[in-house]
């Protein structure tokens, strides 16, 4: 990062002055004291650049250019905004200088919009943008604090044929995006790039892609450098250089996913070596179902989160129990330092063209991250070879005691057979010696530990005895540590045009894998050789028709031993076979013989044939044919398809026969159409009538009406009966029959009105032998909708979604954060120093957000139907009534807010508890997650002058099921504002608040409160200049905990006083005050204390606050801000910051 930042700056300092073009800013700072801010109208606000002192939650309504606040907020805003007009049009660069098929092509700039932008540092002939934050935090609760934040994007021309761009993000927190898009922009990403048409010069952040190749496949996230270059080869000839060096980001991973009938997820991905939670590589996954590529994101076909490992699927996309889900993506474990040299030259010289790769990633065995290895551990993996690993090492180390993690005693003990053990016990004790211990799932039967429930912020495990030589717990005390590798592969092909159409292609790879770099022993196999060689013919006129042809003959030679390094196959090939390269240890070699044919006039009319002839020894003796047609009848559409396959293994017989065939009138703008499939895949012993297994198998009509491909409004409606077949004594029963009824539409049927739905009916029926298992229904759907009406006065956003879904149990922690990033607190109440989970609390001052909450996920699921709801509504009566004075101008003064939010997931099968939203009271037994939060608001002169009103109703229940119980919480606010201008320095202030607030824990009954609330808060405002205010406020509030027979109230006045002031955009000043009286006789050392107090003490408390910026040059500012606490018989806290913003 270090390197990074110098290089930008090096960058930066070598580039003269000249003003940027098209999205340059400007800054604006404004007192103001309203509910609502309206931003410039005409001007495009930058949303990044919103400032708020003091700080406060706003939800931006970019459409609108207002900022809304939950309370009317009294400070300053500063912004910054591009001073373009809205509606006219500003080119930075014209149109004809893009040319997607030339991959270096230099971004000239064009034009200058002729204002000046407020940065660091004048740059000619370079767009940028983004500002540096470094800061430091300090106070007498809390250790010294970096603050960071780097946000920087660059595109220009260093000179007239060397280009530039960055992209630089880089933050105190990193956090994986949410992976609900389908572009996914990373954090903490650092990326220069020099380039021109010939040169690319990439380093930082990078991903490394393989060349032209057919067996070297490679798609890697990782750190470091690439050089591309590119150059003529005298007259008739061009070559190409790729260097890479880099250290991986992540493991490589390709899973299968079990699917469930009807559940749509989350599915849960785990390791290759069975790694229970994995955290993925933002954009790194590639998700296949039943061989087809899915796309991300909302309007797609799934989401993902990839902090959990957990992939959801869309109601768009039907999973059943015969979904085939396979999931490739590099995930974060790394177990060792492990470095990446990719190249890739490829040269051209007249109709020949020849290029070598090579590719490697290996371990460095002397540089573990995870963990340390004693000499007797790499005495252990150097004895294991290739085929023992990972290797079992003690998960045991000795620590110095803390309060703040879980920490073991080690002592010796007997088991129930009279067998000496030594085992780890729980321990708070700080005078013995201790050990941190990392625990293994093993399975049950397997290991001598068990995960007990505790309050301790942590997972405490506890030793089980074995009993008659038997193990009785699921977890061992031991790591599972995987051994450094080494894969390399080295590449060499050629292609020869023997004309036009005509080309001879040759490559060999030589592959090297080494699974253990500690051992020796089993190196005999880590090398082997494949080739490939044919001929291709593309695209050559058929005589004087239409069509064209294509055509293929090659062989294929894999040498046993020889291991690629992704995947270069189909990700279907080897289940086409009836072959499981898992089961395969005895690694021979695979000959593959193709030969294709194609004949081609369009997408409607098309011929396709191929044969493959596959020799595998022990386990492939077979052939595959595969065909297609496609023809065009006028205004009948034909499609069919044949597949037919035939494999004999040592001790398997494998037949698999596939075919489709469809139909459909496309004259007019409904078309109909019916399409047949059949897949039959039958495996049996050699030698034998009797089945073993099959892959699928299956029968099925589809009917459908689907709109024509030229209509504005698209729909579709289809029946599908399936008839599915499974084996029941060795020979092939009907096992199931579904039938499945879907309906999709998306139109927009007037201006402002869009409707979008998608639903399916699926009934699944157990047949014969089978018809023990229960029967199934499936409802699964979404509808979208959007409506502007009443010339736009009024808008509104509806979305409904239900799907069969399932929870994971989980437990939660609470980890340790920088001071102000957390929102959580802990309060040592019992005085021991030891982390209770009972002993954690929301956040309320500032320097006691130390903490967050993390959920942990178990192995537990539970399945459920999930219902999601989203509504928002924003009214507002028609401007022109203003004007109109009377009782309309009253009228117009009126608008309203409103939003719904609702998910919830429940095993209540009735119909009002699956769709409808709104039947909320479920019940704990039926219980599994529940959120919803309504809050609407009705203002009467919103940001007016005179009299201003508003009413707010909001609510917030969420009610989840995690490992150990039911924890809920719910509030209800009704929130009353008013202000009136007295004049046109002086205003008046009034709020009400009622609330009531109530937390509920089924194994935390110490933390249950019910507290209701009350607070009157009068408040007067004066403010002579637009830069200068004054405001003092008296608050006073009853709390009272209504929980069981408590007699717990506490009564709260608070007198503060604040004061702004500032001098445009150079310079800032806000101090506040604030004296707290609380009257409280009952016990502080409790939840609903915490809450009662507001984090604060009985009897006189103080809290004080300033901040100050500083523009110190052009581009450059600084900000001091200092704040303070005093609280009855509780020592003075103070905590400073300092920070320093360069703009670029």
């Amino acid at each position: 990062m270090l390197l990074a930042v110098g290089c930008l700056t090096l960058c930066v300092f070598i580039i003269g002055s000249h003003s940027a073009v098209a999205q340059e800013t400007n800054q604006h700072c404004q007192m103001i004291d309203v509910r609502t801010f309206s931003l410039p109208d005409s001007l495009i606000v930058d949303p990044s650049s919103i400032v708020l002192t003091p700080d406060q939650p706003y939800q931006l309504d970019l459409a609108q250019s207002q900022l809304t606040f939950e309370f009317a907020y009294v400070g300053e805003v500063c912004f910054r905004f591009f001073p373009i007009q809205k509606g006219k049009v500003h080119q930075h660069k014209s149109t004809d200088l893009y040319d997607s098929t030339v991959s270096f092509s230099a971004r000239q700039l064009q034009g200058n919009a002729g204002y000046q932008k407020e940065e660091l540092f004048a740059t000619p002939n370079i767009y940028k943008t983004g500002s540096l934050t470094r800061g430091v935090s300090f106070g007498n609760s809390q250790s010294v604090n970096v603050l960071s934040n780097f946000n920087f994007q660059m595109d220009g021309q260093l000179t007239d044929d060397l280009n530039i761009r960055a992209d630089v993000t880089d933050q105190n927190v990193p956090f994986q995006p949410e992976g609900n898009t389908q572009q996914v922009r990373e954090f903490d990403n650092v990326t220069f790039e020099v380039y021109n048409d010939s040169l690319s010069l990439l380093a930082g952040d990078v991903v490394l892609k393989n060349g032209d190749s057919y067996f070297l496949r490679h798609y890697k996230n990782a750190l470091g450098g690439q050089a591309d270059i590119r150059y003529g080869l005298g007259n008739n000839g061009q070559g190409r250089s790729v260097l890479a060096i880099a250290a991986a980001k992540g493991q490589f991973a390709d899973v299968t996913v079990q699917a469930v009938e009807g559940l749509q997820g989350p599915y849960q991905l785990s390791g290759p070596s069975g790694q229970q939670y994995v955290v993925v590589l933002a954009n790194s996954e590639q998700v296949y179902l039943d061989g087809q590529l899915l796309k991300r994101g909302f309007n797609y076909d799934y989401i993902i989160d990839y902090n959990l490992g957990e992939i959801t699927f869309n109601p768009s996309v039907l999973i059943t129990q015969f979904s085939r889900i396979r999931v490739t993506y590099e995930y974060s474990d790394q177990n060792y330092s492990r470095s990446i040299i990719a190249a890739h030259q490829e040269l051209q010289i007249g109709r020949t063209t020849v290029h070598a790769g090579y590719y490697r990633e290996k371990d460095n065995r002397n540089k573990p991250l995870a963990f340390n290895l004693t000499n007797d551990d790499k005495i252990q993996m150097s004895q294991a070879g290739d085929h023992a690993i990972p290797v079992p090492i003690s998960g045991a180390t000795e620590t110095d005691y803390s309060g703040e993690r879980v920490q073991y005693m080690r002592l010796d003990t007997v088991d129930l057979d009279g067998m000496p053990q030594t085992i780890y016990r729980y321990s708070r004790d700080s005078t013995i010696q201790l050990y941190s211990v990392s625990f293994t799932n093993v399975g049950i039967g397997s290991g001598d530990y068990a995960l007990v429930d505790n309050d301790v912020n942590g997972r405490v495990y506890e030793w089980v005895s074995p009993s008659g030589g038997v193990s009785q717990g699921e977890y061992a005390p031991v790591r599972f540590v995987p051994a450094p590798n080494q894969r390399e592969m080295f590449v060499l092909g050629t292609d020869l045009k023997l004309s036009p159409y005509l080309t001879w292609s040759t490559e060999l790879a030589l592959s090297n894998e080494d699974k253990n770099l500690y051992a020796e022993v089993d190196d005999d196999d880590n090398s082997d050789v494949a080739i490939r060689s044919g001929l291709e013919v593309k695209d050559k006129p058929l005589g004087r028709s239409d069509y064209k042809w294509s055509g293929e003959l090659n062989y294929e030679y894999d040498g046993g031993d020889f291991q690629p390094i992704d995947r270069f196959r189909s990700i279907e090939y080897d289940r086409n076979w009836s072959y499981t390269p898992a089961t395969d240890s005895s690694r021979t070699a695979n000959h593959i013989f193709n030969l294709g044919v194609k004949m081609e006039k369009d997408r409607f009319n098309l011929i396709r044939a191929n044969y493959s002839n596959r020799q595998k020894d022990q386990f492939i003796d077979g052939y595959q044919i595969d065909s297609e047609l496609r023809q065009s009848l006028g205004g009948m559409k034909v499609l069919g398809g044949f597949y037919d396959m035939k494999n004999k293994s040592l001790v398997e017989e494998s037949t698999w026969r596939r075919m489709f065939g469809e139909g459909y009138f496309d004259s007019f703008f409904v078309v109909p159409g019916y399409r047949y499939e059949v897949d039959d895949n039958q495996v049996s012993a050699v030698g034998s009538d009797s089945l073993v297994r099959t892959a699928m198998n299956y029968e099925s009509h589809q009917f459908y009406l689907r709109s024509h491909d030229t209509l504005r409004t698209k729909f579709r409606l289809d029946y599908t009966l399936r008839e599915d077949k499974s084996i029941w004594q060795g020979i092939l029963k009907p096992f199931t029959l579904a039938k499945t009824a879907r309906a999709q539409l998306s139109t927009a049927f007037s201006q402002g009105q869009e409707v979008g739905m998608n639903f399916t009916y699926r009934e699944l029926a157990y047949q014969e032998e089978f018809s023990d298992l229960e029967d199934e229904a499936l409802i699964l759907g979404n509808l979208t909708y959007r409506g502007v009406f009443f010339d736009k006065h009024v808008r509104t956003n509806l979305s409904y979604t239900t799907a069969s879904s399932r929870e994971i149990l989980r437990e939660f922690v609470y980890v340790e954060v920088a001071t102000g990033e957390g929102t959580h607190t802990w309060r040592d109440l019992n005085g021991d120093g030891v982390q209770d989970l009972t002993e954690f609390f929301e956040a309320v001052n500032f320097d006691e957000r130390r903490y967050i909450k993390v959920f942990v996920p178990t192995s537990e699921y539970v399945e459920a139907f999930n219902t999601i709801f989203t509504f928002t509504m924003n009214a507002s009566m028609p401007r022109g009534w203003k004007s109109a004075g009377g009782f309309k101008g009253v009228l117009s003064q009126f608008s309203n807010n409103t939003s719904i939010n609702i998910n919830k997931k429940s095993t209540e099968d009735s119909f009002a508890s699956r769709f409808n939203p709104f039947t909320l009271d479920v019940k704990d037994q039926n219980l599994v997650f529940v959120r919803d939060g309504i809050r609407s608001t009705l203002f009467f002169n919103r940001s007016g002058q005179g009299l201003g009103l508003d009413v707010t109703y909001a609510s917030v229940n969420s009610k989840q099921l995690i490992s150990r119980g039911v924890e809920s919480r719910y509030a209800v606010d009704w929130l009353y504002n008013m202000r009136y201008h007295l004049s046109r320095e002086w205003i008046m202030t009034l709020g009400l608040v009622d609330q009531l607030k109530e937390n509920a824990s089924q194994f935390q009954a110490e933390r249950n409160y019910l507290i209701q609330s009350y607070k009157l808060e009068p408040g007067l405002v004066w403010q002579p200049k637009n830069n200068y205010r004054m405001s003092v406020t008296y608050s006073y509030t009853q709390k009272t905990n209504l929980e069981g027979d408590k007699d717990e109230k506490s009564l709260i006045n608070i007198v503060s006083s604040e004061m702004r002031w500032s001098n445009g955009a150079k310079n800032a000043l806000t101090a506040n005050i604030s004296y707290s009286l609380i009257d409280y006789d009952g016990d502080e050392n409790t939840a609903a204390a915490y809450e009662l107090l507001n984090a604060l003490r009985p009897g006189h408390n103080y809290t004080w606050r300033i901040n100050y910026s500083q523009k110190l040059i052009s581009g450059l500012q600084m900000s001091l801000g200092y704040e303070g606490r005093q609280s009855a018989d509780s020592p003075m806290i103070h905590m400073g910051r300092m920070q320093v913003t360069a703009l670029f």
